[in-house]
């Protein structure tokens, strides 16, 4: 064919071919020069990009979790924070530098631990024993793979390799259990008065001129909440639900194309052992593992019991105390090829391999019971095709609608009217739409975004369209707003003198305060010191610990500040607190450490354990915080 049109193209012809593809070629070769690279990515780890895809999927993930676990007091709001987006892609940078230096350490997730893992998860059980079909239906529902979903837990196996080795081998002296149970259980006899403005702030009444002085002096405050009334329509799928017609010839026809859904694979119950190799093992080292694999298998055979064996001698932390058992394996990819395959090889209860080489060593592998594959009738699953297929009809039909109702609002952005009128929508009214959201349809984040975009505040367009479930559409336009105006004086009055009293008294308590920490360091006891504070009144609460006291517990954390009384006369301390707004005269008769002997055997492993946990809580921040330092870390904040 080549051969043809080239014995054809010749003369002139073919030098205006030539000619044109020269040109052609070489613009678009030049363009491709100048032609801008788009980048799509929020964020750079070294050489390895987190998408902005993968931000999405996963943020939106977390934000169906979160809506799951919160239920009624769920705020989408929050997922559209720009500190809260800035925080998830750290978390995600974290993620993906402790996935790079578990890969360069040769750390990876053991299959069967994964296999393990997924089968011990409730909600793929029925009964109590690990269910295929709802392992795939569940997976189904949250739009995720069998591979897809093994990816997921293999990064955050592989995630957590090193931090978890961390947490294993972080450990507490003797000596840091003593010192952390004195001072947790450490006592203070305590005796204080908290200086009170109360009796003040009844007496004070600001003057018409201190209030305009200080209503002049916050330009900023006061303000009114801008506020939009929205126009709008609103399709949604359900609407098309009736118009489905489903026939049985169309449901047995789908059964037809789809029977692999409703069937199982068959299934075997393993047991193994596994003589464990290095990722980098030599020749050598793979024919020691191998003839200790070998003389294991002539163990069995010479009439020792599987389990017992494999208790004794597996490499394999995941199964080894269970006899070998790894429950049932699907022919699916989950284990290693090789495993795979030397299993269904296997064609009786109780057969068992020779030793097979995977990249984790040598496992011998007992077949101990066989489940055959099954496949559902039509009758059996007849309703939940209809369900699928209704679903799926109204669906595209409110796709459909969605688009013409999209490009009729494009055409005519100016007005819901024409759009309204060709499609029977009812135009409706949303009221007091702040950028903080509203009641009903205007608690969408979505919505909120678009409601005060440029285009429908300052052009006065119809909005693009808002998706506030993946069924359920709306397009909006501005009717009125209330912009975000300093209320006159007049209308905040009772704020503005709130504000003015609340700072006389802060102001006139602190320099008390001040007054009363001068005389305490001269050495004036606090019964005195307390005849000068009539309005206060004395707390004696006595001993107290750091949990559990009748205290403020802002006040409390100040009080376990405080340096211990030098000999037997107390101290006698002035302390702020609650950020500068309250203050109290403390005296501070006795501190008196915890006794580390009186810790029973259970509570010191207990708290050994906080202690190693805490330990290598900060060992885990100061890795990852040089895996930062060594690698290059870009965060596109205008992708988030």
């Amino acid at each position: 064919m080549i051969q043809a049109i080239r014995d054809r193209i010749t003369g002139w012809f073919a030098l205006l071919i030539v000619f044109m593809l020269a040109f052609v070629v070489g613009i678009w070769g030049i363009a491709s020069y100048f032609a801008p690279t788009v980048e799509n990515f929020v964020a750079k780890v070294g050489d390895e990009e987190i998408t902005a895809n993968d931000y999405q999927t996963r943020l939106s993930r977390y934000r169906d979790q979160m809506r799951g676990m919160m239920g009624e007091g769920f705020d989408p709001r929050t997922f559209e924070e720009a500190t809260f987006k800035r925080d998830f892609v750290d978390g995600l940078v974290r993620q993906r530098l402790l996935q790079q230096n578990a890969a360069a350490a040769g750390l990876v997730a053991p299959v069967n631990e994964l296999q393990q893992q997924i089968s011990e998860i409730p909600a793929f059980q029925i009964d109590g024993k690990f269910n295929q079909e709802a392992y795939r239906n569940l997976l189904r529902q949250q739009n995720l793979t069998p591979t897809g979903f093994d990816r997921l837990l293999r990064e955050e196996a592989e995630v957590n390799r090193l931090p978890e080795s961390l947490r294993l081998s972080a450990f507490a002296t003797d000596a840091d259990t003593d010192l952390i149970a004195k001072l947790r259980d450490q006592k203070r006899t305590v005796r204080f008065f908290e200086i009170s403005g109360d009796a003040l702030r009844q007496t004070l009444k600001p003057t018409d001129a201190e209030i305009k002085t200080f209503y002049d002096g916050h330009p900023t405050d006061f303000m009114s909440i801008e506020t939009a009334q929205l126009d709008y329509v609103e399709l949604k799928a359900e609407r098309y639900a009736a118009e489905v017609v489903i026939t049985e010839d169309t449901l047995k026809q789908r059964y037809e194309t789809e029977k692999a859904r409703f069937g199982t694979s068959e299934r075997r119950l393993a047991s193994h052992i596994l003589v464990a190799t290095e990722p980098n093992a030599t020749a050598e080292q793979q024919k020691v593992a191998a003839d200790k694999a070998a003389s294991i298998l002539k163990r069995i055979r010479d009439g020792e019991k599987f389990a017992d064996v494999a208790k004794s001698v597996s490499d394999d932390p995941g199964s080894k105390e269970q006899g070998g058992d790894l429950g049932f394996i699907e022919q699916n990819g989950t284990m290693e090829k090789p495993f795979e395959e030397a299993l269904f090889a296997l064609t009786a209860k109780g057969d068992i391999t020779e030793p097979v080489s995977t990249r984790f060593g040598y496992h011998i592998i007992e077949l101990r019971d066989i489940e055959a594959s099954r496949q559902k009738a039509f009758a059996e699953v007849k309703d939940q095709l209809e369900q699928e297929d209704r679903k799926e009809q109204s669906e595209r039909k409110f796709l459909d609608a969605s688009g013409e109702v999209v490009d009729e609002t494009i055409s005519d952005p100016s007005t819901l009217e024409g759009v309204a009128k060709k499609f029977s929508l009812k135009i409706e009214t949303l009221d007091g739409v702040t950028r903080a959201g509203g009641a009903g349809i205007a608690g969408s984040p979505d919505l909120v975004e678009a409601a005060f975009s440029e285009d429908v505040l300052k052009s006065g367009y119809n909005s693009r369209p808002i998706m506030i479930t993946p069924d359920h559409m709306v397009i909006v336009r501005l009717k009125s707003l209330k912009p975000s105006v300093r209320q006159k004086l007049e209308e905040v009055r009772a704020q503005v003198v709130s504000r003015v009293i609340e700072e006389k008294v802060t102001q006139q308590i602190r320099e008390q305060a001040k007054a009363l920490g001068t005389r305490a360091k001269a050495g004036e006891p606090l019964d005195e010191l307390l005849k000068s504070a009539p309005s206060a009144a004395l707390n004696t609460p006595g001993e107290i610990g750091r949990s559990g006291a009748p205290v403020d517990p802002q006040l409390l954390t100040e009080i376990f500040k405080l340096d211990a009384p030098k000999g037997d006369k107390p101290s006698v301390t002035e302390i702020s607190f609650a950020e500068g707004r309250r203050f109290a005269v403390v005296e501070l008769s006795a501190v008196v450490d915890g006794d580390p002997k009186k810790l029973s055997s259970d509570e010191r492993e207990q708290l050994k354990e906080q202690i190693a946990g805490a330990a290598s809580s900060a060992e885990i921040s100061a890795m990852v915080a040089a895996l930062r330092a060594k690698t290059e870390i870009v965060v596109k904040d205008d992708m988030l």
